[in-house]
């Protein structure tokens, strides 16, 4: 994600993905019971810069990240 402002990142699944997330220039992002690889008990630090010179590193957080991939299978899709 790059240049974004207060953005809610909630209930994605995140596998088998190189990086599963970086993101540049964005402010208060919030990010919530997303499923990373694997189950988590504690936070899931994502990492950020703010570009520059030089470039200023930036941790978020998922404060509470899912214990098990959503299941998408069952999603109904709108075919309007």
């Amino acid at each position: 994600m790059d240049f974004c402002y207060s953005i809610n990142v909630v209930n994605n699944n995140f596998i088998d993905n190189r990086l599963n997330v970086l993101f540049s220039n964005c402010l208060f992002t919030k990010w919530s019971n997303n499923f990373w690889d694997r189950p988590r008990i504690l936070p899931k630090p994502i990492l950020g810069f703010i570009w520059g010179y030089p470039s200023i590193p930036i941790l978020n957080f998922d404060w509470n990240p899912a214990l098990l991939p959503y299941d998408i299978s069952s999603l109904e899709v709108d075919k309007e």
